[in-house]
């Protein structure tokens, strides 16, 4: 082995520790002997180099690793654009499959957030709107956008992942029941995660594929998604017990259904994809509070319960309004980040709070047309409906006196991957 690795190996332990102690990352693990394995290779163990292929003329980039005097080997790859040589690589490999990642500087200035939202501050609100698109994330369908598109798996895709599935439940069965330490045992592990790898290709080319169509439309200048915590909406369920001590149900089995539904949608890495593609493409990425998205209606503003009808209805209690959840949440979303004098709240831009389009003086109550109850219908529904805005006012009441006086901030950072290996 090369000592320049070695010395890698160290660099890369010490500055884990560093973080640890100064309080960035959690403590360092060890690197297993099984899953994927990486390694840091720096400018002096690697060159690029063409292969032209005699018959067809083509050209093939490769890797060349080692020195000249200790050469260890070659590795075709696939470059996805054009680049510039980098100071380091990352080589993984990940059930057979080789990756090769590098980050270099393409010299492409992207906008800063506050300098776009100063300049969508002095749009009309009907041109804002039609600039803005919203993005609602659900786990029937994974994203639906205000302009009524449905992003999801295709069929085939959805018919290869439950194969998969059933593959997987085998090979985690036939595992358990494998001596450990034995080959068979390092055979039904690899079976299992070479099954599982395809349907992490597949959620990572939706959410790829998804972003890029979202910020590739030249109209849109602003994406706004909910502020949804993945992690914290997929913990496991705690245990309850009665006054006895003894355990009673807790809703467990379907807990842990809805989380893995959950995590196949690929919430979050929609989400950074869209965040990071949008930085670089010059456009506004917010997110916004996710409180009351299913309940509130996109027209009027209505919040109760009972206008979700079902998984996939929505129907307004007050003024009648009807569409799909997902699309009406979207619609809502959109409306809640184009207009600063309908904001209830703050946002974020780049993992930090802050006001809306460009709002630099006061905070503004977000309001809307107020449609009257009907009073026709049910005097139980008109009640909880008086209820519900109540309980709504008291909400608005204690954002609108913790609302700070903030910019948009962050730092924008390029990191651009290199390539795959063949």
């Amino acid at each position: 082995m090369p000592s320049v690795l070695l010395r890698n190996g160290a660099v890369r332990w010490k500055q884990a520790y560093a973080r640890f102690f100064q309080g960035l990352a959690r403590h360092p693990t060890i690197q297993r002997k099984t899953g994927a394995q990486a390694v840091w290779v720096t400018s002096e163990l690697f060159r690029f180099a063409d292969s032209v292929n005699a018959a067809t003329g083509q050209v093939t980039p490769r890797l060349l690793l080692g020195t000249k005097k200790f050469p260890v080997g070659a590795i075709a790859f696939t470059a996805h654009r054009a680049f510039t040589p980098p100071a380091s690589l990352h080589i993984t490999i990940d059930n057979g499959r080789w990756f090769l990642f590098g980050s270099f500087d393409d010299a492409q200035a992207a906008p800063a957030p506050e300098d776009i939202g100063a300049q969508l501050a002095r749009w009309d609100s009907a041109a804002l709107l039609t600039a803005t698109v919203g993005v609602d994330r659900g786990v029937a369908v994974p994203a639906c956008a205000s302009t009524g598109q449905a992003f999801d798996f295709s069929e085939t895709q959805k018919r290869r992942m439950a194969h998969k599935e059933a593959a997987a439940q085998r090979w985690q069965r036939a595992l358990s029941r494998r001596r450990k330490g034995g080959a068979n045992r390092r055979l039904a592990a690899y079976r299992y995660r070479a099954v599982r790898q395809y349907e992490k290709n597949v959620r990572q080319d939706f959410a790829h594929q998804t972003s890029h169509t979202l910020v590739s439309n030249p109209i849109t200048r602003m994406i706004v998604f909910e502020d949804l915590g993945v992690q914290r909406m997929t913990r496991r369920a705690k245990p309850k017990r009665d006054e006895t001590g003894h355990y009673v149900r807790n809703g467990v089995a379907a807990k842990s259904g809805l989380n893995v539904a959950i995590l196949r949608s690929a919430w979050g890495r929609l989400r950074g994809y869209t965040e990071y593609k949008a930085r670089r493409a010059g456009t506004l990425f917010v997110s916004v509070p996710a409180q009351y998205s299913s309940q509130e209606c996109a027209a009027c503003g209505h919040i109760h319960p009972d206008n979700r009808i079902s998984q996939s209805v929505f129907v307004c209690q007050r003024c009648g309004h009807h569409d799909n959840a997902d699309a009406n949440a979207a619609q809502d979303r959109e409306a809640q980040s184009t207009h600063h004098q309908r904001r209830a709240g703050t946002v974020r831009t780049g993992g930090l709070t802050a006001n809306a389009c460009g709002d630099q003086g006061q905070t503004r109550s977000r309001k809307r047309p107020r449609a009257p109850i009907n009073e026709a219908g049910n005097s139980r529904l008109n009640a909880r409906a008086l209820g519900g805005e109540r309980v709504h006012q008291r909400i608005l009441g204690k954002l609108l006196r913790g609302l700070l006086r903030l910019d948009f901030l962050f730092n924008a950072h390029s990191h651009t991957s290199v390539g795959n290996a063949m």
